[in-house]
This record gives structure tokens, sequence and C-alpha cells, in this order.
């Protein structure tokens, strides 16, 4: 059971709805008392999402910077949108979905973990086994765009993996470009310089050891890499150091534990160009 101090509350305000939609609501909502994302009902005017009657409510009557959730009306009009009746596992699901996507919010996160359903803390008490949106494209390597000073290249063949390691590097404000082998991560390193790099080990075309070689012998003043891998064994932590990596960590990785390792290299840029 998540204590209070790791929770975070959401509040959600209801536009449009009747006293026993509200009861309702208010009824889905308290199933997330325990959860580490909680919702929470205000008649507040500081909340974070809507909730909107869509058959009596109408767009205009909303501000364009506030995440909304329509509930019933005209589905192709909305972003979140969800039938009636108001059933706890749609409007949870949808709530969790716009928290990630508006705000960010995913601390469950488990780097290597497919989907939250592998998880039984994450769908229970009123969790909805979200799953991850895909972030990233598999049409070849590319070099973003984009105005963060931190530079961080996530190399793994999972598109999974990469999803998880992507939103938890935007959760520091640092986006990343995205390689699923060795070659692809080498051919971007062959256009910019990257800050950090997240490594994993078994990939095809070239593995996550013999791309470190290359990056220590080959690619001077590349930024530090780190191993992510299924494997534990001391050999593999062996196999790992002879790489040259920097730090090695295993998979299944708890994002805290992750944002242990990456937060003093992110911090010490930041400082260092500050």
């Amino acid at each position: 059971m998540a204590t209070v101090d790791k929770q975070r509350i959401f509040k959600l305000a209801l536009h449009g709805f009747s006293k026993s939609d509200a009861l309702t609501i208010h009824r889905i909502v308290k199933l997330t008392d325990h959860r580490i994302r909680r919702y929470q009902l205000t008649s507040d005017e500081q909340f974070d999402i809507l909730l909107a009657n869509g058959v009596l409510a109408q767009s205009s009557q909303i501000a364009d910077n506030i995440p909304v959730v329509w509930v019933g009306g005209a589905q192709g009009e909305h972003e979140y949108y969800m039938d009636r009746p108001i059933l706890s596992s749609r409007l949870l699901r949808l709530l969790d979905k716009v928290t990630v996507n508006v705000y960010k919010y995913l601390p469950e996160i488990e780097v290597g973990v497919t989907t939250v359903n592998d998880r039984e803390s994450l769908t229970k008490e009123g969790a909805t086994g979200w799953q991850f949106d895909q972030q990233d494209k598999d049409d070849g390597y590319s070099v973003k765009e984009y105005t963060s000073e931190q530079r961080v290249l996530v190399v793994d063949d999972s598109q999974v993996v990469r999803t998880q390691l992507g939103l938890i590097m935007d959760n520091l404000g640092v986006v990343c470009d995205f390689a699923k082998d060795g070659l692809e991560a080498l051919k971007l390193m062959d256009h910019c310089h990257y800050d950090l790099i997240l490594m994993d080990v078994i990939m095809p075309n070239m593995d996550g050891l013999e791309a470190t070689k290359k990056i220590k012998k080959e690619l001077e003043g590349q930024g530090p890499v780190i191993l992510l891998t299924a494997k534990a064994s001391q050999l593999d932590r062996l196999r790992g150091a002879f790489a040259g990596c920097d730090t090695y960590l295993t998979k299944p990785i708890n994002q805290q534990e992750l944002l242990d390792v990456i937060k003093p290299y992110i911090e010490n840029l930041r400082a260092e160009t500050a």
C-alpha cells in the first residue's frame, strides 16, 4: 500500500453531471485512495482534470488549457472520451492516460516490464492496467531537433523499453533519441554528441557490449554508458566492466533505482552549462 508522502493527488472537477452521476464518480475515485496515483473530486477553481458531460456541455464552454475527459456525446470530437455507463475500469484507465500524456506522470514504470498488467500491485485497488503508448517510430534512426541542452540516447531493441525510458527522461526534462541496436547507435553518434547513453546488452546486429567497446575506443567525447540487461551474474558484470561501461543495471529496473543513477549525471551537466 502506498504511503501518503509518495502519492500524487490529481484534483478532478465536474461539469454538467447530475447528482447521481457525481455520486458514481465519487465512488470510483475513492478506489484510488491507496494508489500512488490518486484522484480526488474538488469544487475549487484550481484543478488538474475536468470531467464533462458530453450531452449537456459544449467544447466552447471549456478553457483550452484544461485537459478534459468527456463522458457521452459525440466521440469523434474529443481526445479523451468514454461511453456510458460510467464504469470504474473505463474512467480510471482514461484518467491514468491523461496524467501520463499531459502531466508526464508514471511512477509505476519498471524498465523491462512489458505492461502494467505484469505487476499485481498496479492492477488491484482500482488500478486499471493502462498500457504504454508508442513514443518513438520504428522507421529507422534519426536525430531529433530539440532545445534541451542534455541529449540522451536510448539503445534497446524493445519498443516498450524505449517508451518506458523515454517517459522517464521526459519527466526529467530531457528528450531522447532512440536506436534499436548497436549499429544504429553508432550511426547516430556520427552526427551528434550524447551526454548519457542507456544501452541494452542483448540486441540483434550489434549487442550492447560490442557497441560499448567501440564507443569507448573509437568515439572519444561521448557520455557515460549505462548498461541495462536482464542478466545479473557476476560474470556478466565483469563483461560490462571490461567493455568500458560506467554503470550496470539489471532489468526489471525500478524507476527510482534508475533515477538514483542517472540524476547525478543530468544534474552535473546542467551545473556545467548553467
